[in-house]
This record gives structure tokens, sequence and C-alpha cells, in this order.
């Protein structure tokens, strides 16, 4: 089984989403992540609460839980981009699935640049702007738009 699971604050707004199976969802679990989350969960601790950890999706396929967790940090926004509260480092760890392959595209010079560009200018990797894109164009022929 795995799941995708929300960290938040006591205030219900969530600080870090990750995808798990097993007890990887207990704080000493979470902790292990980053210097980041790490330091969020010992203020949070230093206040007298507890940081709120929420299983919010489960599944027996992990390319789906990866898929969920990439859409859910898309939605909420990561802290290091100024797009949303989330500590999350990158787009979620879809490419860390099992099943994944390599995957090389070649493109021209200057659609290099153009990407590279466009990357520097809005502060995002390479790899989290092709996801984006990936998923947002996989759901929209999902949906049939």
């Amino acid at each position: 089984m795995y799941y995708v699971y929300e960290a938040r604050y006591s205030s219900g707004i969530p600080f870090y989403i990750g995808k798990g199976s097993g007890n990887r969802i207990e704080v000493t679990s979470l902790k292990s992540h980053s210097p980041e989350v790490a330091n969020k969960i010992d203020d949070i601790k230093a206040r007298g609460q507890s940081p709120k950890l929420e299983i919010v999706f489960q599944t027996e396929n992990e390319i789906e839980a990866f898929k969920k967790e990439a859409e859910l940090i898309s939605l909420y926004g990561r802290l290091d981009l100024g797009t949303g509260p989330l500590l999350n480092k990158n787009a979620g760890s879809v490419t860390k699935a099992k099943a994944q392959k390599a995957f090389n595209l070649l493109i021209d010079a200057d659609d290099h640049h153009k990407i590279k560009t466009f990357c520097a200018k809005h502060k995002i990797s390479h790899k989290d702007l092709v996801l984006t894109c990936v998923f947002k164009h996989i759901a929209e022929i999902e949906s049939g738009a």
C-alpha cells in the first residue's frame, strides 16, 4: 500500500507533502527529509504543538501515488518558488518510481535557450517545468479538453 500525506501546522495549512509506505508518515521519519522540514517540526514542537500528519490518498499503485504527490505540491505551491507554503524542494518524486524509465529529450539550441531563460526567470528547475507541463497535458487529455 502506498499513500500520500500532508504535514500541516495546527492551523491546517500544509507545510510538506510526501509519498510513503509503511511508517514513513511518522514524525521521526518526516524529520529526515530535509533540514528545513526538521527545523519546522522542531519550531512547531517548541510552541507546545504537534504537526498534523494525515494520509490524504491511498493506492496499491506506486505511480498513482507519485502522481497525486506531484498534483498536491502543484496545487499548494512551494515556498522556495514563492508559489505557496510547502517546504518541498521539487515537484514530487515522480521520477523515482520503480516503473520509471530514463527520459531523454533532444531539443534544438534555440528551444534550450528559451527553456533555460524561462526557468531562470521563474525560479523553476527544468525537471519541474517538464513535469508540470506533462501532467497538465495528461489531465487535459483525460478530461477531454
